[in-house]
């Protein structure tokens, strides 16, 4: 017998989750990456002995440091550009590439409550995690025709392929 995904938005937040983790986790491992750079070189340039520094209001912190209540560290003005290209990169990717492919992938949860549909939405390199979620769930029918996934796709062209260059990217980079 086959089954629908039972209505429960705790299964379509974990699918978000891990099709976000997919697409995401290694972009964000080399936000996190270039930020400790820039934080450990403020460090060795101002000779100080706390991984932190403030800039443009806002405090930046190695992961495990904690902020000590005292006077903070600011970004030495040598690496300010460096800054600046790191906070523009993550500003793109948080106020144009992630607002349109969540909202894709929330579109397409919404179309349908067969997982295998979703195969049919998303770009291929997102099949391998449905896949192993279909495998753990038993979740094995599909409502979509043809048509409607064409159109759905042709609709959504943008964030289909800010997916796809994601990956590119996470692969070259």
């Amino acid at each position: 017998m086959t089954q629908k995904l039972q209505f429960d938005p705790r299964t379509k937040q974990q699918i978000k989750d891990k099709l976000h983790d997919t697409i995401y986790g290694p972009m964000e491992q080399k936000f996190e990456t270039r930020l400790h750079g820039i934080i450990r070189d403020n460090t060795k340039l101002l000779r100080s002995s706390y991984f932190s520094f403030i800039y443009d209001g806002q405090t930046y912190v190695l992961n495990g440091q904690e902020i000590l209540p005292r006077r903070m560290n600011r970004l030495h003005e040598s690496l300010t550009e460096r800054m600046d290209e790191y906070l523009a990169d993550l500003n793109r990717l948080n106020a144009y590439e992630m607002p349109y492919v969540l909202g894709y992938i929330t579109s397409v949860l919404n179309t349908s409550d067969n997982i295998n549909d979703y195969i049919k939405l998303l770009p291929e390199p997102l099949h391998q995690p449905l896949q192993e979620l279909i495998d753990s769930c038993g979740c094995r029918i599909s409502d979509l025709s043809d048509a409607r996934v064409e159109e759905l796709r042709a609709r959504h062209e943008v964030p289909i392929q800010l997916i796809r260059e994601r990956f590119v990217l996470n692969l070259v980079s």
